[in-house]
């Protein structure tokens, strides 16, 4: 099914049930850790059809941050998916998302590791050099995923 298959009845039932589904999601993964923030679930509708949501929070925020995130994205749902049995918001710090088909994997795989910088001896010149480009990489990898989201965001805009 398509995200862009209506809610022929009962739309107002149909957003109350996912109302409830995404904020079970919300402080599921609000409660994450410094490594994860995510979670996904599923919930019946009117017997019918299977509805699928995921939300995400970047691991930087706080348990208050990413619910507030996630909270603020899921009143954008009537707005820009009224109706619909599929949708997505996304903001620089959180995105969430909804589908009557299954379109993450069930079984999550472990979490990545941090990036580390590689060590530089004491008293070596390259140390400031490395700083530096640690810094670099840390600006550009920011920048470009703020950078996506804002261009992902103004393309479910418009």
């Amino acid at each position: 099914m398509s995200s862009q298959v209506k809610v022929i009845t009962g739309v107002n039932q149909f957003h109350q049930s996912l109302n409830i589904l995404i904020n079970r999601l919300t402080n599921e993964a609000s409660s994450g850790d410094s490594n994860r923030k995510y979670a996904t679930g599923s919930m019946l509708w009117e017997n019918l059809i299977t509805v699928y949501a995921m939300v995400q929070c970047t691991p930087d925020l706080t348990f208050d941050q990413c619910n507030d995130c996630l909270t603020l994205a899921s009143g954008f749902i009537p707005s820009c998916c009224n109706g619909k049995i599929g949708g997505r918001v996304v903001s620089f710090s959180c995105q969430l998302r909804y589908e009557a088909y299954l379109f993450f994997e069930t079984s999550p795989s472990p979490p990545l590791p941090p990036p580390s910088s590689p060590p530089v001896p004491e008293g070596s010149s390259s140390g400031s050099a490395a700083r530096r480009t640690v810094y670099y990489n840390f600006i550009v990898r920011f920048a470009s995923r703020r950078v996506l989201s804002l261009l992902l965001c103004l393309c479910l805009i418009f």
